[in-house]
């Protein structure tokens, strides 16, 4: 609701009206079909069908607001099957992957942090360098959570789509674009990590101070955009909001990228594995404050399947010939 509640504040300022367009498999706009003003007579199944699209559709594949920017494709589209089949490789994969990290991160703190009852991830009978060694692995772990369960959420999507809406491949191109290869915070949130929420971001928080405060103003916008949304949506687990720690990890990310601003106005750019070092260290030490807010409501202990039917059960009866310690 918020994210529509924001497309409608960013389209009710569009000068022209929606346009469709056509994506190629190199994910590139290949033709621009007329707004539905110039059509003549209005087709009103048409016009709910594109309602309900625009409301619905997070990276607007298929239409002119979303610029064409999705990362290539890495599996067949030339077919309904060959692409159901990877798709659904792809998915059973990843849900296990998923599990197998979540089962990880539980295991480290069943009482506390890995249970709906939620704890902090950061030991005080530690020293600090173990401390927030300890705590900068489980943020990386909770990371990789969030990547592969929207990846397979992704590709349960584009099943449905594509099987019970019969949409074609070409419309459901892939989320993220190998994130753990940035070289630098601005190719990791502005190229690599998703982009769902980007266009609407942009156009509400980051234009808007983009007048005032330049380039920085934009960045900071945006990023302000996303704490909020991401702190809202902590409000929901009914035990209350942590701005400065959700928020703040956001608005470091804005930080980090007017750094990198700075530094390439010297002449120098951020790349490299200096670049990748840099990247990786900046966000998984924020993010530590970040997941901490999360794992103190119980997020960790939240799981897509339960008990024996967990696929880290059906593995480690695989491998093991038991399962393991149920969580």
């Amino acid at each position: 609701m918020v994210l529509i509640t924001l497309r409608a504040i960013e389209w009710t300022f569009r000068l022209q009206p929606m346009k469709r367009v056509t994506v190629s498999l190199d994910n590139k706009e290949t033709s621009q079909q007329k707004d539905i003003s110039a059509e003549g007579p209005v087709n009103l199944k048409k016009v709910a069908v594109d309602a309900l699209d625009l409301t619905l559709n997070l990276r607007g594949v298929g239409w002119d607001w979303s610029r064409g920017r999705f990362p290539p494709f890495n599996r067949s589209t030339e077919s309904r099957p060959a692409f159901l089949f990877d798709t659904v490789l792809s998915l059973i994969v990843k849900l296990s992957v998923t599990d197998i990290l979540q089962y990880t991160i539980q295991a480290m703190s069943p009482s506390t942090f890995g249970s709906i009852a939620g704890g902090t991830i950061f030991d005080p009978s530690l020293p600090p360098l173990l401390r927030y060694g300890r705590s900068s692995l489980i943020s990386l772990l909770g990371g990789a959570v969030i990547y592969f369960s929207l990846e397979a959420q992704q590709e349960l999507l584009a099943c449905i789509g594509v099987i019970i809406f019969r949409q074609h491949p070409t419309q459901w191109p892939p989320l993220f674009y190998k994130p753990w290869r940035s070289t630098s915070l601005a190719e990791f949130w502005g190229k690599r990590w998703h982009q769902a929420f980007k266009p609407s971001f942009i156009a509400v928080a980051g234009n808007p101070l983009s007048v005032l405060f330049g380039r920085a103003g934009q960045v900071l916008g945006v990023f302000l955009m996303s704490g909020l949304l991401h702190d809202i949506s902590l409000w929901g687990m009914g035990r209350g909001t942590e701005f400065w720690s959700v928020g703040g990890f956001f608005l470091m990310m804005a930080v980090g990228v007017i750094l990198e601003d700075i530094w390439k106005s010297s002449g120098r750019k951020v790349n490299g594995l200096v670049g990748w070092v840099w990247t990786m260290g900046w966000t998984i030490g924020w993010a530590n404050m970040l997941v901490d807010a999360w794992y103190k409501r119980g997020v960790a202990g939240c799981t897509h399947f339960t008990g024996s039917q967990r696929p880290v059960m059906f593995i480690a009866r695989y491998i093991f010939g038991r399962e393991l310690q149920s969580l």
